[in-house]
């Protein structure tokens, strides 16, 4: 039996590593259409950075789910700051949840 290891983003990053003002004094710009092209680049950069290297660069929530306990490798996004809590399904619609300060 294969594990299935699935993991979604739950919040992204509230700020970019970038600001509008660091990039604009890097660029010309010269209309609000160029600006919005702007925070795309921005964000596509930072996604690129956090795919290539498995890490993330700003703080954001994410959930790992897995068929099977315990891992055989997990996926990493960099440090973790904390976990908030870790719930086992052992039957449909039955789960053993423990806090994080368990794990």
């Amino acid at each position: 039996m294969t594990n299935r290891e699935r993991l979604n983003l739950l919040s992204g990053p509230a700020v970019e590593p970038v600001s509008e003002a660091e990039a604009m004094a890097h660029v010309r710009i010269s209309g609000e259409e160029e600006i919005a092209l702007l925070h795309g680049h921005i964000r596509a950069a930072r996604e690129a950075v956090e795919a290539w290297t498995g890490r993330a660069l700003i703080s954001q929530s994410w959930r790992l789910s897995l068929d099977r306990w315990p891992p055989p490798s997990p996926r990493r996004r960099g440090a973790s700051r904390g976990r908030i809590g870790v719930v086992g399904w052992s039957a449909p619609g039955r789960g053993d949840g423990r806090g994080g300060a368990v794990y």
